[in-house]
């Protein structure tokens, strides 16, 4: 019989990153090993999205709703009419803040892109695929306007919100033929091999989102932020994605990338040289000939 082996007596642990940062929060505060056992050196995959977690953990954020709470319990001890001032002050401040937001005075950056006319091409793209396709998006509104337009043309369409995560990953790998439409936190995690992922169609490169605070503090310190900071997180996102594609040595299939600027813009190449050797076709003469290739 094995010997029982606590966390405490091994030599490796492997755990994830918001369980990582949660040790971390801990031992900052208490000075003690409490979540994790104590370690001498821990190695981060996928390196990129610690530092947005770690944001999670030893960040803060100050919204309406956590000062009209404050609010109330001063109203509870007795202070109904600093209470009263609190909500007055708290309504004004973030209207003003909204209206900052949505001035001219903000950075112009934030100005929401246009949606990719994923409308005839997606559909197009699913048709010579016969389903089989998953399809990664950089925002909801892009997801949604898609979804609207494939619906109910022929293919079983899943979408991120439908059900959870990894009920939409489980349908999609047993459902050959139907098709995935997910976010952010579907370019990285799923794994279906096989036939059931035989297309992956990216809307638009995945640069950082623009309204980061983070990033706005970035564009302060560094003038060369968008080479130094955007580009690198959007290659990295972006291999993620197209790594959905071929998960053992048996796959294959085509990605689909409805984003002109990985071949009219200068930083479209770091793109393209970070994949491995792949043919390349525009606009969609490998897919047109689906059916033979995969």
């Amino acid at each position: 019989m094995a010997p029982h082996c606590t966390g405490f007596e091994a030599s490796v642990i492997v755990t994830n990153y918001h369980l990582l940062f949660a040790h971390l929060q801990v031992r900052e505060a208490t000075g003690e090993d409490l979540v994790l056992p104590p370690f001498d050196i821990a190695i981060l995959d996928d390196a990129h999205k610690a530092a947005d977690i770690a944001r999670d953990f030893f960040g803060f954020r100050v919204t309406a709703g956590a000062v009209r709470w404050v609010g109330r319990l001063l109203s509870k001890a007795g202070s109904a009419k600093l209470a009263d001032r609190l909500a007055a002050e708290t309504d004004r401040f973030f209207d003003r803040l909204l209206a900052f937001r949505r001035s001219t005075a903000y950075k112009t950056r934030l100005r929401q892109p246009n949606p990719v006319a994923v409308a005839s091409t997606f559909a197009e793209i699913i048709d010579l695929a016969r389903g089989r396709t998953l399809g990664l998006f950089t925002s909801y509104r892009n997801l949604n306007a898609t979804y609207q337009r494939v619906a109910g043309n022929g293919h079983r369409v899943l979408k991120q919100g439908d059900m959870p995560r990894t009920a939409l990953i489980e349908e999609f790998r047993r459902d050959v033929g139907s098709v995935l439409l997910g976010t952010e936190s579907f370019w990285a995690g799923v794994d279906v091999p096989g036939e059931s992922l035989s297309c992956v169609v990216i809307d638009r490169l995945p640069f950082p989102t623009p309204d980061d605070p983070v990033l706005d503090a970035i564009t302060q310190c560094d003038s060369r932020w968008f080479t130094n900071y955007s580009v690198p997180r959007a290659v990295i996102a972006f291999k993620q994605g197209f790594g959905r594609l071929i998960r053992t040595v048996t796959d294959r299939g085509v990605v689909v990338v409805l984003d002109r600027r990985l071949v009219t813009k200068p930083y479209g190449r770091l793109f393209t040289e970070s994949l491995p050797d792949v043919l390349e076709s525009r606009p969609l003469d490998s897919s047109r000939r689906f059916p033979e290739a995969a």
